[in-house]
């Protein structure tokens, strides 16, 4: 990850600028003054990265961004879904945006790749001295000004930054346990490390609820409306649940059901019907099936 880049920093900027631009941009892309927009949060979620990797390690401040601490190589990517595509089986295209080593100077920084390192700090940056110490000066390497490259060596490819930018698609599916978990990580699909690795991806899930189903543990939850007399000699009835349209028995004293729905090849959804009992509609047809009920019931009961 380089920070600057994402703050819009120029290299040698101080920690108060980069606190500057944190704020501007959080304040932008804050999620509570962007509710729908998804893209807003995950920039947010990046500016907030970036100031947190400079407030770590300030050295990123002079355009250092091969830093080892795997932290600053992880990719966070905000996914906000209506969970009728969790039951449905949907397929999202995740974009990844990520720094990789830059295939120019095989992530050096330099044009001459590791002969081209800054001689009078050996390419770190910064000098150890009893005498700056003594007299409180910068440890940063006057030639080289921290990058750790003479300006005339640094990659034109990348500018002395070591990394180039890398886009991909990936396709994810979200299940139940996803939905639980609140995060799903892609493994090796973050910023590259300097050691040639790679961090991870973090899909941070938010929700878009709906008003008939809910998930609780590893179900669908579903409430219908019954008959008492379809709970007492038993029945069977269907329902709707995201536009698929599903049958179930009502077994005898039962208060709920589960079923299975094989949405399409690879996708099983279990689903729980509660029931709500609704009182019946008495007519004369049902007044008079209701005492024949009534009169069995005193029969066997003696």
């Amino acid at each position: 990850m380089n920070p600057l880049k994402i703050l819009g920093l120029p290299v040698g900027s101080s920690l108060d600028d980069a606190k500057k631009r944190w704020w501007q941009l959080s304040q932008q892309s804050h999620p509570d003054h962007n509710p729908d927009n998804p893209e807003a949060a995950q920039r947010f979620i990046e500016v907030t990265s970036a100031y947190d990797a400079l407030k770590s390690n300030p050295t990123l401040l002079n355009g250092n961004v091969a830093h080892s601490d795997s932290r600053y190589h992880t990719v966070l990517i905000a996914l906000h879904i209506p969970i009728k595509d969790i039951y449905l089986g949907k397929e999202f295209p995740i974009k990844i945006d990520r720094y990789v080593l830059c295939s120019s100077c095989s992530g050096t920084g330099s044009r001459q790749k590791h002969a081209g390192y800054c001689t009078h700090c050996e390419g770190q940056g910064k000098i150890s001295s009893s005498v700056l110490s003594l007299l409180n000066r910068s440890p940063i390497c006057p030639v080289c000004e921290g990058v750790g490259i003479p300006k005339e060596n640094l990659c034109p490819a990348c500018g002395g930054s070591k990394y180039e930018n890398d886009s991909s698609v990936r396709k994810i599916r979200v299940s139940i346990n996803d939905y639980h978990k609140g995060t799903i990580i892609i493994k090796n699909a973050g910023h590259q490390n300097v050691d040639g690795s790679f961090g991870n991806a973090f899909i941070k899930l938010s929700y878009e609820y709906d008003n008939k189903a809910f998930i609780e543990n590893e179900y669908f939850n579903i409430y219908e409306k019954i008959l008492p007399v379809q709970r007492i000699i038993g029945d069977t009835a269907k329902t709707t649940i995201f536009g698929r349209t599903i049958r179930y028995p009502i077994n005898k004293n039962d208060t709920e059901v589960y079923i299975r729905d094989e949405v399409k090849p690879g996708v099983t959804q279990h689903i729980r019907i509660r029931y709500l009992e609704t009182p019946p509609v008495l007519t004369e047809d049902t007044l008079e099936l209701y005492n024949k009920i009534l009169e069995i019931e005193k029969q066997t009961s003696l």
